[in-house]
């Protein structure tokens, strides 16, 4: 009984959280159109979304810059952090630790976690993350 009373309340708190993600998600969609996300062009190569940038960007930003190219290849609109590390291992690009470069970036709201399935979360850049991006074009 005690297992069922265990399963319930953690169906409860995923589902609580589900709606959580879903508010921010809409709130940055809304935010996103204001910050005018439209006039990040989108080349169809990697090393072209990232040449377009300043060439004295830090291990942050590239992570950043990563992160939204890997976002707007995805059909669902988000991105896991083991595909930003893919695209730069890729592109011979170095961080000494993409991971907490992310988790970093979460914490100054420049990214967003999205939805979670089982331990794996998926994240999106935000309407701040945009806007920043927008700063670091050559």
């Amino acid at each position: 009984m005690a297992l069922l009373i265990t399963n319930d309340y953690k169906d409860d708190s995923d589902s609580i959280e589900e709606e959580e993600m879903a508010a921010v998600a809409e709130e940055e969609e809304e935010k996103l159109v204001i910050a005018g996300e439209q006039d990040l062009d989108m080349p169809d190569n990697f090393g072209e979304w990232f040449h377009g940038f300043r060439d004295n960007v830090n291990d942050l930003d590239k992570a950043l810059l990563t992160a939204y190219y890997e976002q707007k290849q995805s059909p669902e609109n988000d991105f896991k952090t083991s595909a930003v590390n893919q695209s730069l291992q890729e592109h011979g690009i170095k961080l000494s630790n993409p991971s907490s470069s992310l988790k970093r970036l979460a914490a100054k709201k420049l990214l967003f976690q999205t939805r979670k399935v089982g331990k794996l979360k998926y994240m999106r850049v935000s309407a701040d993350g945009v806007k920043y991006l927008k700063t670091l074009r050559s």
